[in-house]
C-alpha cells in the first residue's frame, strides 16, 4: 500500500489528466461514497479555468510524468535501499491510518507476508532477495520480526 487517503481526497486523476494508463488500484477499508468524475466533465471544467491555472496543471502533470518515467527507466540497483524505502512508506502509512504521532510505533504491526507481497508488487525482487534484506535489518537491530512468516 502506497497511500491511505482521507475523506474528500481524489485518486485516479492522473490517468484522466495525462492520458496515461492507470497504474494503481484502490481498496476501501470501510464503506465509502465515490463520486466518478468523467473525463469530458473534467476537461470542460479545466477549459473554463484561468489560463494560468491550466498552464500550472499541465506543467505539474508533465513534471510528474517525467519523474515517473525516470524512476521506471533507472530503477535502483540497491536492493537494501529499495526495500527500506518501501518499508518506511508502509510504516508511515500505518502510523497515519492509526492516527499515531510520528515517532510512535503503530499499535498494529505489518504482516511479513503483506510486506513481501507489496515489495514484490512494486519492484521485481524474489522472496529470497527480500528475506535476505529483512534478515540483514533484523541482525543489525533496525527491525524486529515478532512472528514466523506465513
Amino acid at each position: 500500500m502506497l497511500a491511505c487517503l482521507q475523506p474528500g481526497e481524489i485518486f485516479g486523476e492522473m490517468s484522466i489528466l495525462s492520458g496515461e494508463v492507470r497504474n494503481a488500484n484502490a481498496i476501501a477499508n470501510d464503506n465509502v461514497t465515490l463520486v466518478v468524475i468523467e473525463k469530458d466533465i473534467l476537461t470542460s471544467t479545466m477549459n473554463e479555468t484561468l489560463p494560468m491555472v491550466q498552464s500550472l496543471a499541465i506543467s505539474l502533470i508533465k513534471r510528474l510524468n517525467n519523474s515517473n518515467q525516470k524512476i521506471n527507466e533507472k530503477p535502483s540497483n540497491n536492493t537494501l535501499l529499495t526495500v527500506c524505502t518501501i518499508l518506511h512508506l508502509m510504516v508511515e502509512n500505518l502510523v497515519a491510518k492509526q492516527g499515531a504521532a510520528i515517532g510512535n510505533l503503530p499499535q498494529k504491526r505489518l504482516r511479513y507476508y503483506d510486506l513481501c507481497s507489496t515489495i514484490k508488487d512494486i519492484v521485481p525482487l524474489s522472496e529470497v532477495d527480500i528475506d535476505h534484506v529483512l534478515d540483514h535489518l533484523v541482525r543489525h537491530g533496525y527491525i524486529k520480526v515478532f512472528s514466523v512468516k506465513n
